[in-house]
């Protein structure tokens, strides 16, 4: 399956590339990549096979695609009217949690990195709101 998953890959940033489409076609293979599930050994997020791929990969877009997909994923949500940015202080820190994980590279350390930064702007924001 992860060998499938890898040529499909290659050949749709083959393909994109002739289209000139390759920023957008990258972002989009990290979004359905942010999906991955953890990893059933180690429980860390995303799976080994998965690490390895972006890892492999080591393109700047797929990781905005899977920052801005692992963002959207929180969906809807609710809070009261003055509680500030404590839920997104919550989030940057499970990223940074998963930013210390020996079993994330150099590729998903930058990445939660990043992740939890954007969090944290938010979570200054939202206090800045309330």
């Amino acid at each position: 399956m992860f060998n499938h998953l890898r040529s499909w890959i290659s050949e749709v940033r083959t393909l994109a590339k002739e289209a000139d489409r390759a920023v957008i076609t990258d972002q989009q293979i990290g979004q359905i990549l942010a999906y991955a599930p953890s990893d059933s050994e180690d429980a860390a997020w995303p799976s080994k096979a998965i690490r390895d791929l972006i890892e492999e990969l080591e393109a700047e877009q797929v990781e905005r695609g899977i920052a801005i997909s692992r963002f959207n994923q929180r969906g809807s949500f609710s809070k009261g009217l003055y509680d500030g940015g404590k839920q997104e202080r919550a989030l940057a820190n499970q990223y940074r949690i998963g930013r210390m994980s020996p079993a994330n590279g150099s590729v998903l350390v930058r990445s939660s990195g990043k992740i939890a930064d954007d969090w944290d702007r938010y979570a200054k924001r939202a206090d800045s709101e309330a």
